[in-house]
């Protein structure tokens, strides 16, 4: 088939030059472009002058489950350059890859195929990949680090013509398609449907009469040999459509770079913009790379002077001689900033590098293409509210003292219930705990997901009320538990759902009366006590959320004495929930027999697990129920006499999880500790030294230091540097040996885990 195929990489700044000098040298009368054959309708919206990349083709499975594909364009992609070029000198364009329904289809065939190999019996053979085998064998036998390396110096670095590229891309392409013959030899293999079609697709435009001389093609260099050679195996037009609706969304150099792959992606799209900017000079790039980097580096306190830029550039070129390269790359960038900037310390490039070199510009569309209620809800109230919205995370408090703060707290509130993937609530504690607090600390981040979701969720309501509604009634309605409706209330609360909230608070009332699962009730009272906490930020009936708090904080209670003996993961959550029911009590039930009496009982129980009758020791004493000489008594009962050294062990782990720093300071415990811990078989010794370094890992230093004074006292040592002969050598020796034995039985733990 003697067509003119111009084969790129996409996202290429060498292809796209080389691709602009020859359609200038000899501009054809029709283009075909690798892109979905269905979008040729958002052609003009792509070249239009409003438009500025880095833009992307969205399709989608409108309903059901989010089903989409993005198809990218950086101003330097060689596909977004023939469309430019080609609107300017009024050449005839079009899209010739499958529709894409086609493609989502063949997703969606290919992730059944993985899903269902996973169920298969594994085999030890591993097929190669395209992939597999372009980025390890290339490198390795050229010489360079990575694919991406070998890419840089060999097609982007040199001046060739646009003659020379095509030949050195072709060569480059079978070379690939050699590596993957037999997977081609199968003709519903994806690319021979793909290449049908595009054959397909060229035959109309011949069939109007269009010269085949007269044709430009610009595909991937995997695909542009079918073309020269005629290679085409005859079959099906591939899978069952899917339905889809397509339009262009903005997209960002971030997320360009996070798409890993031949022909995927771009690891550095700013640096490669700024290289087709100044039309392939790599070395004046890299020396303005590295003043760009010595600058963001002097923002964040490092001194990296004008001299450290001009020694960086010196080694950039000399390391690009050694490596014989035409000049500095990526790689030479970032050794000699490391070398001469940094002294060694790599760490700190990382979060310069992103800004600097692959940059954090997001694209614009134009006005032209349509856009969803919700996006148009989305941009008017993100910049009305001045709420961040970069590809950069973003931190800020929000203080909920005023309306403004309240309605920025209720439309962030709605896009993370609504699983719109931008704001998160961040807190290093639970979230019923953040919101007891008059502000919030809000992330956000804008990225192609969150105008995915955007338009993906338009089947669920016009506006982001109607569509967080919708999806809080279907949890509300799928709520078998009273954590999960609980949860559910608490979401409609802080999203302002006024419509739902009876209908939360009934499901609340009737699975709490159905349920007794100690841990789902205690979640439930920590997210109603969250709502009481909220105050006048939200229109809430304290009174009526009081009752229910203490409803089901009665309910918790009375659930205590049915925990019954547990395993590891049991004694996890009961722990859990008698520190949420603590939590509650000392600011809604301060001093609740109920509890209290729930507590006495847990300490007494010797059908409980160990570490839970420790914990509700602890919660005890917290209480002011027990005094000291009382705590004493209770742990001299559970840690000594016939006690076993594990159930001690669990005991003391679930006493100390809880107020560590009023109990190290106690030298009866302590005394009861050194006790337990010296008396013990090296055997018994070893099996609890996996507990112990749980309990005593988290101490802090002072409580460190409080626990070593009595533990010095108690074995006569005045001297706290005399500390370390207190062991002896056969001491460490058995120390020694017992960390060895608990080393190799976690990593045979590992071993298990990993299979």
């Amino acid at each position: 088939m003697p067509v003119r195929v111009f084969p790129v990489r996409h996202h290429s700044p060498s292809a796209s030059r080389a691709l602009a000098e020859l359609i200038a040298k000899d501009p054809p009368k029709a283009i075909l472009i690798e892109a979905p054959s269905d979008a040729e309708s958002l052609i003009p919206v792509i070249v239009d002058e409003e438009t500025e990349p880095p833009v992307a083709i969205l399709a989608y499975v409108p309903g059901g489950e989010p089903h989409s594909a993005l198809y990218p364009f950086v101003a330097y992609s060689p596909e977004y350059t023939a469309l430019v070029e080609g609107t300017r000198r009024g050449i005839r364009l079009g899209f010739f890859d499958v529709p894409s329904g086609i493609a989502l289809a063949q997703d969606l065939a290919q992730h059944e195929r993985i899903e269902g190999a996973s169920h298969d019996e594994p085999t030890t053979a591993t097929p190669v990949s395209r992939d597999v085998s372009l980025f390890d064998l290339i490198p390795e036998a050229t010489g360079h680090e990575s694919f991406d390396e070998f890419w840089e110096a060999s097609f982007e670095m040199p001046a060739t013509a646009p003659e020379d590229y095509v030949r050195l891309s072709l060569e480059f392409g079978r070379l690939v398609r050699s590596l993957q013959a037999d997977a081609l030899k199968d003709p519903e293999h994806r690319d021979r449907v793909r290449e049908r079609h595009m054959r397909d697709r060229l035959r109309s435009l011949l069939a109007e009469g269009v010269k085949e001389d007269e044709i430009l093609l610009v595909t991937g260099a995997f695909h542009s040999p079918a073309f020269i050679a005629d290679d085409f195996l005859e079959g099906s037009a591939g899978p069952v459509p899917l339905a889809t609706e397509l339009t262009v969304i903005t997209y960002s150099y971030g997320r360009m770079s996070e798409q890993l792959g031949y022909g995927a992606g771009n690891r550095a799209p700013l640096f490669y913009q700024e290289v087709h900017d100044r039309h392939g000079d790599f070395r004046r790039t890299s020396l303005e790379a590295l003043i760009g980097i010595a600058e963001q580096l002097r923002l964040r306190g490092h001194s990296a002077s004008l001299s450290d830029v001009i020694d960086a550039y010196r080694l950039c070129n000399i390391l690009a001689r050694m490596r014989e390269k035409v000049g500095p790359g990526l790689e030479e960038i970032r050794d000699a900033t490391i070398a001469c900037m940094l002294q060694g310390r790599s760490i700190v490039l990382d979060d310069v590098w992103r800004g600097r070199i692959i940059g954090n510009a997001i694209g614009k569309v134009s006005s032209i293409v349509g856009k969803t209620s919700l996006q148009e809800e989305f941009r008017r109230e993100v910049g009305a509210r001045r709420i961040p919205a970069t590809d950069d995370k973003s931190d800020f408090w929000l203080h909920l003292t005023s309306d403004t703060g309240i309605g920025t707290s209720i439309f962030l509130h709605r896009l993370r219930a609504s699983k719109i993937p931008f704001a998160v609530l961040e807190s290093d504690a639970s979230r019923a705990a953040l919101l007891s607090r008059v502000r919030e600390k809000w992330g956000t981040q804008w990225t192609p997901s969150t105008e995915i979701a955007l338009v993906e969720n338009i089947v669920f309501g016009q506006t982001i009320a109607q569509v967080c509604e919708a999806k809080l009634r279907k949890v509300l309605e799928a709520a078998r538990s009273v954590a999960l409706a609980s949860g559910a209330l608490l979401d409609i609360a802080v999203c302002d759902l006024s419509h739902l909230y009876d209908d939360a608070l009934a499901k609340v009332e009737h699975v709490s009366s159905e349920g007794d699962d100690l841990h789902d009730l205690a979640v439930a009272c920590q997210n109603v006590s969250a709502l009481l906490s909220y105050g006048t930020s939200r229109r809430l009936d304290a009174a009526q959320l009081r009752d229910l708090l203490m409803r089901l904080f009665h309910r918790a209670s009375s659930s205590i004495p049915r925990i019954g003996k547990t395993d590891e993961p049991g004694a996890d959550r009961a722990c859990t929930a008698l520190k949420i029911l603590h939590e509650v009590s000392t600011t809604h039930a301060k001093g609740d027999r109920m509890f209290l009496d729930a507590l006495v009982w847990a300490t007494d129980a010797a059908s409980l697990h160990p570490r839970v009758s420790g914990l509700a020791t602890s919660l005890l004493y917290l209480a002011k129920e027990f005094t000291v000489s009382e705590l004493e008594g209770h742990v001299r009962l559970r840690v000594g006499g016939g006690a076993l050294p594990m159930d001690s062990a669990q005991y003391l782990a679930g006493l100390l999880s809880i107020n560590r720093a009023t109990l190290v300071k106690n030298r009866a415990i302590v005394t009861f500790l050194d006790r337990l811990i010296t008396a013990l078989p090296f055997d018994s010794f070893r099996d609890i030294v996996p507990i112990f370094r749980r309990t005593f890992g988290d101490l802090s230093r002072s409580e460190i230091g409080y626990l070593l004074e009595h533990v010095f006292d108690l074995h006569g040592v005045a001297d706290r540097r005399a500390g370390a002969a207190v062991a002896s050598e056969r001491d460490i020796e058995s120390l020694r040996a017992a960390d060895s034995e608990v080393k190799q039985l976690t990593d045979q733990w590992d071993d298990l885990f990993k299979e």
